[in-house]
């Protein structure tokens, strides 16, 4: 009886705050607490899919002695065991890495398995799951991508398209050109045209608290280790969660949730403090934020 109960006071916590949410991020600019908040209270619901190492193609008679093999096995049995017994924020399920581009094209079937090896079927579209990727610290000014702003992408590819304009032009005058000299210098304004497509279209790095640049591209650490060259366990949505704050201004939200793997421990240690590092700092996250944004049950 009190078990239910406690479910059922969780669940109307949930909906109060979906419903808070909701009502505040409709039709005007994101509050970045509340999208982070929501993100976690999505992901309470979703599921996760987590990546494992392809083993590699060996014979029936060398695979107890082929050592890829054997790491490979023992980094997947890391994972599912950090992912299973550590991460109860949400539930799991496990990809092969060569599945990847399927996976991420909402293509499911005879892919997923759970932390025993059993293959599951799921009813979700991608809009509505989260991924986990294990990434190497270069690798995240790539990817940590958390907001664009529509209305700046598009007056970015105006501009772009102008610069592409004039080095078209430049380049059927250089087919035509026959003095050496003028070429020299339509070439060099050709590529210094061609460098600014470039510098518009990269993306500006801005916290959120500087809305007038209307862009986030930082990265969200929730625990950190000794050392900034470690690789990264990454959670986020599969699809950023769009928010549409006028008719010119859309953002879609992606925040990352981020642990890093030390790298001086043992497979199991890693992924147990991992997982269990990052499943501690979501719960906290989440009261801290509640509390926070004045929507704190009692």
């Amino acid at each position: 009886m009190l078990d239910s109960r406690i479910g059922s006071m969780k669940s109307l916590i949930t909906l109060l705050i979906s419903i808070f949410l909701g009502s505040t991020l409709c039709g005007q600019k994101p509050h970045w607490p509340k999208t982070e908040l929501q993100q976690i209270v999505d992901l309470e619901h979703s599921i996760v899919l987590i990546p494992l190492l392809d083993e590699p193609e060996t014979s029936s008679i060398s695979m107890g002695r082929n050592p890829e093999l054997m790491r490979v096995r023992e980094v997947n049995t890391a994972i599912i065991a950090g992912a299973h017994k550590r991460f109860d924020v949400a539930k799991t399920l496990f990809f092969s890495t060569s599945d990847s581009s399927a996976v991420y094209s909402g293509q499911f079937q005879n892919r997923l398995s759970n932390a025993t090896g059993e293959r599951v079927g799921i009813n979700k579209s991608i809009s509505e799951l989260f991924v986990a990727e294990f990434l190497e610290p270069n690798y995240m000014a790539k990817l940590e991508v958390i907001v664009y702003n529509k209305r700046r992408i598009k007056r970015q590819e105006r501009k772009s398209r102008k610069h592409q304009d004039i080095i078209n032009e430049l380049e059927q005058q250089i087919l035509l050109e026959s003095d050496s000299v003028r070429i020299a210098k339509k070439t060099e304004k050709t590529a210094w045209h061609q460098a600014k497509i470039t510098d518009i279209m990269e993306p500006k790095y801005a916290s959120p608290e500087h809305d007038q640049v209307k862009s986030y591209w930082a990265e969200k650490e929730y625990f950190h280790a000794e050392s900034t060259d470690h690789r990264r366990l990454i959670i986020r949505r599969m699809e950023g969660k769009e928010i549409v704050a006028s008719k010119t201004v859309t953002y879609k939200v992606n925040w990352n949730f981020v642990a890093r793997l030390h790298t001086s421990v043992d497979e199991n240690t890693k992924y147990f403090e991992a997982f269990g590092f990052l499943n501690k700092k979501l719960i906290d996250r989440k009261a801290e934020l509640t509390k926070d944004l004045g929507i704190e049950a009692n």
